[in-house]
């Protein structure tokens, strides 16, 4: 029911996206996107280090996945991708969300948080997301890694992910340096 509810909210953007002409199409479909490799090498070894074993999911078969009780448990970290379903070098691909689950000790699990994102009303509250979905939905990949670690370092590397990847549909939660560098250029 999730599904096909989402899908009906994000299906009037991405059908006017796809009939624009090329010039709109392209103007809409250009995102700002920071290319900064001394962001890439200052997070790599912190995350090289943590034990990520990621499982991808396509955004539409989301709620499908998160009904078998054991995908999705645990607390640990979570990525939105947009990317074609088939890659050339496993190119292009892009980050542009990135969360956690079990935030602050509250142990919920990534099944439940990832559940937020099928759901019309948590997606309507975060209106990058939303916007992201409305255009990508049908080439949006979701992808998680459970995580034995405290909440503490939860969020550590939340804040790594954020430093490396740079997602534009996240406002906060990015390591200080970049937050103060994104105020003062109104970014």
């Amino acid at each position: 029911m999730a599904t096909n509810d989402i899908l009906s909210l994000l299906k009037p953007g991405h059908d006017n996206f796809n009939s624009m002409p090329d010039n709109f199409y392209l103007k809409i479909a250009t995102r700002e996107i920071s290319i900064a490799p001394r962001y890439w090498d200052t997070y790599e070894s912190f995350l090289k280090a943590i034990p990520f074993d990621w499982i991808e999911v396509k955004y539409t078969d989301l709620d499908s996945h998160l009904k078998v009780p054991a995908n999705g448990n645990g607390i640990g970290v979570y990525l939105f991708a947009v990317k074609p379903s088939s890659q050339i070098v496993d190119l292009p691909g892009h980050i542009f969300y990135v969360g956690i689950a079990g935030e602050g000790g509250s142990g919920r699990h990534l099944r439940e948080r990832l559940r937020q994102y099928i759901q019309v009303s948590s997606v309507k509250k975060r209106t990058k997301v939303q916007n992201a979905l409305e255009l990508y939905h049908q080439h949006t990949y979701v992808l998680y890694s459970k995580l034995s670690v405290s909440g503490k370092k939860l969020s550590e590397i939340e804040t790594n992910l954020h430093g490396f990847f740079l997602p534009w549909a996240n406002e906060r939660d990015f390591p200080t340096n970049i937050k103060h560098a994104k105020k003062a250029f109104n970014i």
